[in-house]
């Protein structure tokens, strides 16, 4: 008998499967919080005795998934939780989001405010300085498409309240999945975009239904108002010496800003989010600083003007961890770790699709929602001052313009000097709910520079006791203005024997949590091994009482192999209640038993060294190789009704296992080259044929009984049989060989049925042929909707650039002109040599005009290609 697993006990193994947290399917309801931990990542070295607690996957984010049908793929964000490594004074969560649009909040994670930074040997290495250490922080790639999340091709967002619904109706999920945060105070913080980002979603959260207690807000490098920031990147680069006011470069810019400024002025039933001319501001001030390297032309870092980057990059290439990230994303021991497999493709940092796909038309920008926000929780803007992008000028510019709480700007208050570890790290003023905070020596992403400084203050901001914290960053001295970080007493620098003071509420209950949490662990670890346990006892004494032959009834069928055992049978029979045999407990071993031929041989192979069983101790003794005939039923004695029995048995085992050598035999032909399976069924083979303890060995000497003890069962005319003490234990063994033999040929006969196809396509590499041709036409058409708009860009910037570059070419042809008509004299000597340099420069910018217009030639005629392959499929 097969062994199956009770319905309850299946039930239970196979729920956290059916609940899987990459399913792209529309939800019905939430995973459980167990299917999103991750016990550990791939190559992270951190402390053993203190591990990282860990979360990630996929949560639904559509606000319509009550409606679609269950098949259907919906959008669904990617999150990424560490929970808080130590206890402050109360728990607090922050929920992270990168920019872009469209670029992941791994970068946060990884480069930023997370526990660890890429080792450069493929790993991760532990930091401090993470704002993991006192808050439980998440990270979540939005909108749906970024990073890991997904989303269907015509599901992608396009404006900011759609971004909004989608965020506030993941957070309704995530607050399903982790209860245990509906109290805790939260915050949500982000940089770059986010700045347009947090506005709308704070605002939505705080006019939803969510129970969230939403505590306020931070914004890094945020591009927040652009009609502050555009005209900012001049006033910025002059501060900073980039471009110097008397500068052909300085002309351009202040001519290229005078056009956005027209432009905006165009604007007035909506505040923009970014405007098309206004884009070529930043790198018309910065082209003036382009020089080459090595014959590499280098362009200024707009993420960290003290950095340099190459053409046409200029800081995209930065971080320098980016590469081993990039790498890391990549492992497919990583993407399993963190429940992302599903995701097609690899990890991208910025996705062009969702960049292209948001663009905000129809949104006004979130400086029109922030002064709504700041009049309900607080709100935090912080700023690298090394940074160009978002730069402080800009920022600063929109806070003294905007309007909130009754007044505008910041007012009358005084700015803070601010110092972390004793030394200078920005200034801090705060006014109306509004914080501004600019850190000195930072860029764009300030955790990547100053991840101490970031860290403490994010701890002020939130309102930390620093008093109740006593480890890690607690050590680090900071102030602003008068108001000094109170450091904890060393206690192992200060020796005293007060007793230390007893723990507050909130840490007993971040304790009592910790135990409990310990324990439902530990309880659900026993509730499965109990499970276990029993399954294996339920299947084992199963197994025992079939192979000791216990009918399931008193009146099922029992046909005798000899007259001895009829007659026994008839007697049992007789004698149910008080006799021998008892139905439900099974025969006992009979005191003698006559001697008895074997009935039949199973033909199993004996390998060399293998042993036999000896007749009365069932002791094995070494079994020469068989030569002798086998045994025919008519030699045994049997009558006619146990001679057909006997003959259709044989028959079967036999025909099973010629038809499974035959099914073996063609597929080793046809698949010779799939060692594995091949392999396992040759194996499943030999176990069929080895598996039979009724065998003739010839040169094995005569025994009293196979059945030792048993008077009824002698045999009389037994020679050179071997066998186990149990009959039916063979009978039943070879059963189930034969019925492992059945399943494995079944399972080789539908292996090679659709074998000849994927041969064909694995040899020719088109594994496109296993995918619907429907499908693959969708799938085209979507690429060619990704990148016929990048395409297009290209080709307007290309073309913008060469406006550029004839402009300048005509401008250098004027002087040139203008220099060749003066007379000779000492002011024509003195500008010779600006003539030689004029001329070279016309030179270079009409060597890098031919460049860019065969380039521009050839993108073009890609186009054409394009289009044209596409109107004849």
């Amino acid at each position: 008998m097969r062994a199956f697993l009770p319905a309850h006990l299946l039930s239970v193994l196979l729920t956290p499967l059916l609940y899987s947290p990459s399913s792209h399917a529309a939800p019905t309801d939430v995973p459980s919080a167990a299917s999103f931990y991750v016990p550990h990542l791939p190559d992270l070295h951190q402390d053993e005795n203190r591990p990282l607690r860990m979360y990630a996957g996929h949560l639904s984010s559509d606000p319509g998934a009550g409606t679609t049908e269950p098949t259907d793929v919906t959008p669904h964000l990617f999150f990424f939780m560490v929970k808080a490594r130590r206890t402050a004074d109360k728990e607090r969560i922050i929920f992270w989001l990168n920019g872009g649009p469209g670029c992941s909040s791994f970068d946060g994670l990884m480069m930023e405010i997370g526990p660890w930074r890429v080792d450069g040997k493929g790993g991760l290495k532990t930091v401090q300085g993470g704002w993991e250490e006192y808050a439980t922080v998440v990270f979540v790639d939005q909108p749906a498409g970024t990073g890991f999340s997904y989303a269907p091709s015509n599901r992608y967002d396009h404006e900011l309240p759609e971004a909004s619904a989608h965020f506030v109706e993941f957070l309704r999920n995530f607050y399903k999945v982790f209860p245990e945060y509906e109290n805790v105070d939260a915050y949500i913080a982000g940089e770059s975009f986010a700045g347009q980002y947090i506005p709308y979603f704070a605002d939505a959260v705080l006019s939803s239904k969510l129970k969230i207690p939403l505590k306020g807000v931070a914004i890094g490098n945020g591009w927040t108002d652009a009609r502050r920031q555009y005209p900012s990147y001049l006033d910025y680069a002059v501060k900073h010496g980039i471009v110097d006011t008397g500068s052909e470069a300085y002309k351009n810019g202040k001519e290229i800003t005078d056009q956005c400024m027209e432009e905006l002025d165009k604007f007035t039933d909506v505040e923009p989010v970014h405007v098309d001319i206004c884009e070529n501001v930043m790198m018309t001030v910065t082209s003036g600083r382009n020089h080459l390297v090595n014959g590499t032309e280098m362009c200024t870092n707009i993420y960290d003007v003290r950095l340099e980057d190459n053409v046409p990059s200029c800081g995209m290439n930065w971080p320098p961890d980016l590469d081993d990230v990039y790498k890391y994303l990549a492992r497919r021991d990583v993407v399993s770790a963190i429940h992302a497999t599903n995701v097609p493709g690899t990890w991208v940092e910025c996705k062009g699709r969702v960049h292209s796909e948001f663009s905000t038309r129809k949104s006004n920008s979130s400086i029109t929602v922030l002064p709504r926000v700041l009049e309900r929780i607080p709100v935090m803007l912080f700023v690298g001052d090394q940074d160009l992008i978002c730069n402080y000028v800009g920022i600063e510019s929109m806070i003294q313009a905007m309007h909130w709480n009754g007044e505008t700007g910041l007012g009358k208050v005084q700015t803070q000097s601010w110092t972390v570890d004793g030394n200078p790290a920005g200034t801090w003023v705060t006014s109306r709910n509004l914080t501004y905070v600019k850190i000195f020596n930072a860029s764009h992403m300030v955790g990547f520079d100053v991840p101490h400084v970031s860290h403490d203050m994010i701890l002020r901001f939130m309102g930390v006791n620093f008093s109740a914290i006593m480890d890690g960053s607690a050590r680090i001295p900071s102030a602003v203005g008068d108001d000094a970080k109170p450091l904890p007493a060393l206690l192992d620098d200060v020796p005293t024997n007060t007793p230390a003071p007893s723990k507050n509420p909130e840490q007993d209950k971040a304790m009592w949590e910790a135990y409990y949490n310990a324990g439902s662990a530990a309880l659900v670890l026993v509730l499965i091994a109990v499970l276990v346990g029993a399954f294996l006892w339920w299947r084992s004494r199963r197994r025992n009482i079939s192979l000791r032959g216990l009918p399931f009834s008193s009146r099922e069928e029992n046909i005798p192999l000899t007259t001895s055992a009829r007659e026994d049978q008839d007697d049992n029979d007789k004698d149910e209640d008080g006799g021998r045999f008892r139905s439900r407990k099974g025969k006992e071993k009979a005191s003698s038993a006559p001697e008895e031929e074997a009935i039949f041989d199973a033909d199993s192979a004996v390998s060399e060294g293998e042993q036999a069983r000896d007749a009365r101790s069932c002791e094995w003794t070494p079994a020469p190789a068989r030569t002798g005939r086998r045994a025919d039923a008519s030699e045994v004695g049997l009558d006619t009704e146990g001679k057909v029995v006997l003959a259709k048995i044989g028959a079967l085992i036999l025909g099973r296992l010629a038809e499974f050598e035959k099914g073996v035999a063609m597929f080793g032909l046809r698949v010779a080259s799939h060692r594995r399976v091949s392999g396992d069924a040759r194996h499943s083979f030999k176990i069929a044929t080895r598996i039979s303890r009724l065998s003739v060995h010839p040169r094995l000497g005569p025994r009293d009984s196979v059945f030792p003890g048993n008077p009824d069962l002698n045999r009389t005319i037994d020679t050179n049989a071997t066998c186990s003490p149990y009959l039916q234990e063979c009978v039943m063994a070879m059963e189930d060989c034969c019925d492992e033999a059945y399943e494995a040929q079944e399972l080789i006969r539908q292996g090679t049925y659709d074998l000849p196809r994927i041969s064909k396509v694995l040899a020719s590499e088109r594994v496109f042929l296993l995918v619907d041709e429907s499908t693959v036409r969708r799938y085209k058409a979507d690429l060619s909707d990704e990148i016929e708009p990048q395409i297009n860009e290209l080709l307007s910037r290309a073309e913008k650039g060469l406006q550029v570059l004839l402009k300048r070419e005509s401008i250098l042809q004027a002087k040139a002109e203008a220099s060749q008509s003066r007379p000779t004299s000492r002011a024509a000597a003195n500008t010779a040599g600006m003539n030689k340099l004029d001329v070279r420069r016309m030179q270079m910018l009409a060597r890098q005009r031919q460049k860019l217009e065969e380039e521009l030639a050839a993108l073009q005629a890609e186009v054409d290609a394009m289009e044209l392959s596409s109107m004849k499929k």
